[in-house]
């Protein structure tokens, strides 16, 4: 069977081997500041599990530059991604965000721009600043799905409201339902394919998608109404 993983996406879209740069936007998270709590997420450090950061007291330009040098100590690579980590780095202003994120991605040297959030801190103006990231170099989200238990997501303090959209428990059951179905259905395909011996010949790339970061606006809007 064929895996396409993230490293040879990387390759082939940009050339050579990329490295993460991690960094820190100085931002907290609406779980720690009191908005809706002030003990975080069972799961997330006091440090907002970004331990590998920069110093927040730098700049962005100069936590690159620390973090280059770190590396290239290690490697020749040449290219890199910046990697917003810790907390929720969209909780700011948007002026804010819009000044950081045009830093980060200023270097030739950067490849795309990765930002790790809360799908509840993604307002219509953080998504309008995302897409125009996005026109400039590739702009990666990472919301980071725990659980789709509101009781779940209760125990372990994560104050986010729904996670999916509200479906009751015939919602979650069908969920499951198809989960499972495609899960038999790949199993049994897998089996066939291995006793005929007659593979498909793997996709060169994956499938090409464009992404319009706005289409996704009305769902955030409904995620936070729910709360």
């Amino acid at each position: 069977m064929y895996y396409y993983s993230l490293n040879e996406y990387l390759l082939k879209t940009f050339g050579e081997k990329v490295y993460k740069i991690s960094l820190n936007g100085g931002m907290t998270c609406p779980n720690r500041d009191g908005k809706l709590g002030d003990r975080g997420c069972i799961f997330c450090s006091s440090g907002g599990s970004g331990e590998f950061s920069a110093d927040k007291c730098l700049s962005i330009t100069e936590q690159i530059e620390d973090a280059k040098r770190r590396i290239q100590s290690k490697t020749n690579c040449k290219k890199f991604i910046a990697y917003f980590q810790p907390f929720t780095n969209t909780y700011a202003d948007v002026e804010y965000l819009r000044r950081i994120f045009h830093e980060a991605i200023a270097p030739d040297e950067i490849a795309a721009l990765s930002i790790a959030t809360r799908p509840d801190c993604l307002g219509d103006d953080v998504l309008a600043l995302l897409d125009e990231l996005n026109k400039i170099k590739p702009v990666w989200v990472e919301l980071g799905l725990q659980t789709s238990s509101d009781k779940t997501a209760e125990i372990i303090n994560r104050y986010t409201g729904p996670l999916l959209p509200g479906t009751g428990g015939a919602g979650v059951l069908m969920f499951y339902a198809i989960g499972l179905f495609l899960l038999i259905g790949g199993g049994m395909l897998l089996i066939l394919c291995r006793k005929d011996r007659r593979y498909p010949a793997a996709a060169a790339s994956p499938v090409d998608v464009e992404l319009d970061l706005s289409d996704f606006s009305d769902f955030f809007k409904d995620l936070k109404k729910k709360k």
